[in-house]
């Protein structure tokens, strides 16, 4: 078997990247050792197909050589899973954390729908008659600059990819404008 600094060594100087004196001692090798002469052969082959782009036909037995190298080749086993728990075991715990999280969603759902019903815009009016505020004589004034400022701010904001509810305050008073 040839040492991978070896077929390094033969990748090197393929590629003209070996110093003179270290080809020189890897031709010596080459003259003397079949295996390192067969590598040198294959690599200097990859080289020549790669350079030309053109297709090379293979012997007839390239195949069988092919096949005779896979099937030296080590097999490598992949060790399997330990089985910490049977089915039912693993059943039974699946089921407890399906009904934790269902139990934990639910919990989310009574606590949301709550606050949605709590502060819903809806108990609006029921706000206002417990207050005193009389319906009929409150009403809504916004300077008109205001409103156009506001306006303008909304569209910028939409227009820049804000998204969601933008922050606004209401102002009210009681009093009588000055």
């Amino acid at each position: 078997m040839i040492e991978d600094s070896l077929k390094q060594k033969l990748s090197l100087m393929l590629d003209d990247e070996l110093g003179r004196d270290e080809s020189l001692k890897l031709l010596a090798g080459i003259e003397s050792d079949p295996a390192l002469r067969a590598q040198w052969r294959r690599y200097n082959l990859v080289g020549m197909a790669l350079r030309s782009q053109s297709s090379l036909v293979p012997d007839s037995g390239f195949v069988d050589r092919i096949s005779a190298a896979l099937a030296d080749e080590p097999t490598i086993l992949a060790p399997q899973a330990a089985k910490s728990a049977t089915r039912r075991d693993m059943g039974y715990r699946d089921k407890v954390v399906t009904l934790a999280l269902a139990a934990s969603l639910a919990a989310v759902a009574v606590m949301v729908g709550k606050s949605l019903h709590d502060y819903s815009p809806m108990n609006g009016p029921n706000v206002i008659a417990q207050s005193g505020i009389d319906g009929d004589n409150a009403q809504a004034s916004v300077d008109p600059e205001f409103r156009d400022y506001l306006v303008a701010h909304y569209e910028t904001a939409y227009l820049s990819g804000a998204q969601g509810m933008l922050p606004s305050v209401r102002l009210v008073s009681s009093g009588s404008p000055r």
